[in-house]
């Protein structure tokens, strides 16, 4: 790690102490690493007029323990803030979920970043918390100065691997490119435009995207820019160029397998998927993501029992796996069993994933069925407050609206629909005859 010492004496003395720990708690005698994944949520704040520094230290502290530690599953990115890392999981980051609070995550990271001491230099304040969620204990607290985010992230993730799994030493991390560390952080902060509240925040997903390529191409070994990169270009509905640019990570980390399936899946190769697939299971059995995605492979096959046996120990493995409580009550909602069953499947994962726009409109399918019409029109207007051009959700809201005498409401949500609703849409004609109708 680069030191920035200055001549003042008082300033040198300064800078060494803030490089001892500050804090040492020792662990409880009933308290071991965890078994299994552990959840690790990372928060930087601080960093409000210095973006991407905050994103580089993520970025590098992902990386590190991405590629040292298979059993690390990082499940958000966000600060103190929610400003600069409260990013939209479901649809791009190759995450499972933003939780909806620190409490789903088993360890809880955090780094304050303070105002610079030296030119290109700064000062990170580290601590690690439990949250209590599994009996395990992990705390330490650093304080760290450097020259660069590369650094600090470097050091940052090599006190949480060690301290993680309980171990003194270790693989060391990979040297980084600066330079591409820097141009992923820069991308980022331009892709995740839509979360950040930040005054001049930057509105350009293309040079975002264009930036993380950059990276790559600097540094080949990012393996976090590669998975978030896949992710982007999946919700793109670009599978081919997912695959090309998360390939050669797929054996390196269960998350990039994960994604390599998903790729493979989506442009028809159902055997390269089930393969990969599989991979992501071997390197991490108990997690959500492999589970589910193999799980719908088989649901997709008609094999139904075995879908479900998968459903389920995701679950039992996970209970906060809000994709594998969805994907068990969609299967179970089109076999047609069991509604009431179904819609409280999809409260719980609607519960653990709130913006996800799906599961309230089928939520609310399954509360119309059950001829439970006002619970029916709360869950499509929360389908539409997380996604408001979702036009089948605005069909449904007017069609249960009609039903319970609201007809000018009804009327709306219909016109609603047409704006939405694409050109070749089977429905159109029945929907413009209701308008007509409620004129």
């Amino acid at each position: 790690m680069d030191l920035v010492i200055s001549n003042s004496k008082a300033l040198k003395k300064f800078e060494w102490i803030m490089l001892v720990f500050l804090l040492a708690f020792p662990r409880p005698a009933d308290a071991g690493p965890c078994k299994g994944p552990i959840r690790t949520a990372l928060m930087i704040s601080g960093v409000e007029d210095q973006p991407e520094i905050g994103w580089a230290v993520t970025l590098v502290t992902w990386q590190d323990l991405l590629s040292m530690v298979p059993g690390v599953l990082p499940i958000s990115l966000y600060d103190t803030e929610q400003a600069l890392f409260q990013c939209e999981a479901e649809e791009i980051v190759g995450y499972p979920r933003v939780p909806a609070d620190r409490a789903e995550a088993d360890v809880v990271v955090s780094g304050k970043v303070s105002k610079t001491l030296e030119p290109k230099g700064f000062m990170l304040e580290i601590t690690a918390e439990p949250t209590g969620r599994r009996a395990c204990n992990y705390r330490f607290g650093k304080t760290l100065f450097a020259k660069d985010p590369v650094s600090v992230g470097h050091e940052l993730s090599g006190e949480i691997q060690s301290k993680l799994l309980g171990k003194t030493g270790g693989k060391q991390a990979k040297v980084l490119s600066i330079d591409a560390v820097m141009s992923a952080a820069k991308g980022l902060e331009m892709l995740f435009r839509r979360s950040c509240r930040l005054k001049g925040c930057p509105n350009d997903p293309a040079g975002g995207v264009r930036l993380l390529e950059t990276a790559i191409g600097l540094d080949p070994g990012l393996v976090s820019v590669r998975i978030l990169l896949a992710e982007v270009y999946l919700h793109s509905r670009k599978p081919a160029k997912a695959a090309a640019v998360i390939e050669p990570a797929m054996n390196r980390n269960y998350l990039a397998a994960l994604l390599f399936g998903r790729a493979m899946e989506s442009g028809g190769l159902s055997d390269k998927a089930y393969k990969a697939y599989s991979t992501a299971r071997r390197s991490c059995p108990r997690c959500c993501g492999p589970l589910t995605a193999l799980a719908g492979m088989s649901a997709s096959k008609g094999e139904t029992r075995h879908a479900m046996e998968l459903y389920d120990k995701a679950i039992s493995f996970d209970p906060g796996c809000s994709k594998a409580l969805f994907s068990k009550a969609l299967l179970l909602h089109r076999k047609g069993r069991n509604l009431a069953k179904v819609a409280g499947l999809y409260e719980e994962a609607a519960r653990l994933s709130p913006a996800n726009p799906d599961i309230f409109y089928y939520l609310g399918l399954a509360r119309a069925a059950l001829g439970e019409m006002d619970q029916a029109i709360s869950a499509f207007r929360k389908a539409l407050e997380a996604g408001p051009e979702f036009p089948d959700a605005w069909r449904n809201l007017g069609v249960a609206l009609l039903k319970t005498g609201k007809r000018k409401e009804a009327l709306e949500a219909f016109k609603k629909c047409l704006k939405y609703a694409p050109k070749e849409a089977p429905y159109r004609s029945l929907v413009e005859k209701q308008i007509t109708e409620l004129k």
